[in-house]
């Protein structure tokens, strides 16, 4: 076991530095994906599986990965109130029947819109009332969020569906990612960007966004 990063490995036979390479390992061939636990990816003919807390970043950009059992909380809550619009670019690594929590307030439970991952598995955002969407998968997605407090808050799944509703009118003690607001619903995944605007954006800012958001990271879905 080593903890770090391989990008490149090859295994050649006998000891001859110059032999055949019969074993070719380059992470950038695991496809525009994070790869983690159970995925496969082929690299020069061979197939590699991931397995435990390894994973494969190959989706061109930085991303911020959690394999589950922990949080990101923000050191000094600061509260957003009002109408506001969340985009986040982000991949499940693992469905589980249960919660996985992808935001949610720092510490104030009565300013706590919760973005997350069902225990049916679908995607939700709840404030107060909870909307729901499309099906949860492993796909990266858009997930938009236009929390206009009132019967007419959006939830956005790209290549997946689109919600109207009342999701309820709390501000937003912001926050904490990956975990619920006591740490626990951690959620497997990794997280690509995240852009809270307050106020909230009009609909033709945020297709401009969500068009930024397709053109910037390889393989969401549509």
């Amino acid at each position: 076991h080593i903890s770090g990063s391989i990008y490149k490995a090859f295994a050649v036979p006998g000891t001859d530095i110059n032999g055949t390479n019969v074993v070719p390992y380059d992470a950038s061939q695991a496809g525009n994906k994070t790869g983690v636990a159970s995925d496969t990816f082929i690299s020069g003919g061979v197939t590699f599986t991931m397995h435990g807390d390894t994973f494969a970043n190959n989706t061109g950009h930085s991303i911020v990965n959690s394999s589950g059992g922990a949080g990101l909380e923000s050191t000094a809550g600061q509260v957003i109130a009002g109408k506001i619009t969340r985009v986040m670019v982000i991949k499940m690594n693992a469905l589980t029947a249960t919660q996985q929590t992808m935001s949610s307030a720092r510490s104030d439970g009565t300013k706590n819109p919760v973005i997350a991952v069902s225990s049916g598995d679908d995607f939700i955002f709840k404030a107060g009332s909870t909307l729901t969407a499309s099906a949860a998968d492993l796909d990266i997605h858009i997930i938009t969020v236009q929390y206009n407090q009132d019967a007419t808050t959006i939830l956005s799944i790209s290549g997946g569906s689109s919600v109207t509703g009342n999701a309820g009118a709390e501000d937003y003690d912001y926050g904490t990612l990956f975990a619920d607001i006591s740490g626990g619903t951690t959620a497997n995944m990794a997280i690509l960007q995240d852009i809270t605007f307050s106020p909230a954006l009009n609909t033709s800012e945020v297709s401009r966004i969500e068009s930024e958001m397709n053109r910037r990271y390889k393989g969401i879905s549509t």
